[in-house]
């Protein structure tokens, strides 16, 4: 599907962009959010470019950003937001299989990282403590 999925909320509390190309993965963030965070305004986007494009057309309040996207890697795609006036300021949490990672988030322009597999009981949560929504 190369269309952005959203969840059509008319009042949402906080919107949400999640760019995540596991078609699973997708599921279970637009699932678990629908679930514990009903009032959020949940899009997904299936690629890079159309991340991209989302996030200058929807100004989300954060992004779950994916690391491993195929074409433009999720550093790469970090960059393109933080170099964009529109998009800069946009809070960025990238999501990654890897336990031990070798990098500073900080540094990247990320807010913080989202370990996978994630507990979809708590995603709201973790992503509203590393956000200081709380």
């Amino acid at each position: 599907m190369n269309t952005p999925v959203n969840l059509g909320k008319t009042n949402p509390s906080r919107r949400l962009l999640a760019i995540e190309d596991d078609g699973d993965v997708q599921d279970l963030i637009k699932i678990s959010l629908q679930i514990t965070r009903p009032d959020w305004d949940i899009w997904i986007a299936h690629s890079s470019n159309q991340g991209l494009r989302q996030a200058i057309e929807l100004l989300p309040d954060a992004l779950l950003l994916d690391i491993n996207l195929p074409g433009e890697n999720g550093f790469m795609t970090l960059n393109h937001l933080r170099a964009d006036a529109r998009t800069q300021g946009i809070p960025v949490l990238l999501l990654t299989a890897q336990r031990l990672v070798p990098w500073d988030t900080g540094k990247l322009g990320a807010n913080g990282i989202i370990h996978k597999p994630f507990d979809p009981c708590t995603l709201a949560q973790q992503i509203e403590t590393r956000l200081g929504w709380v």
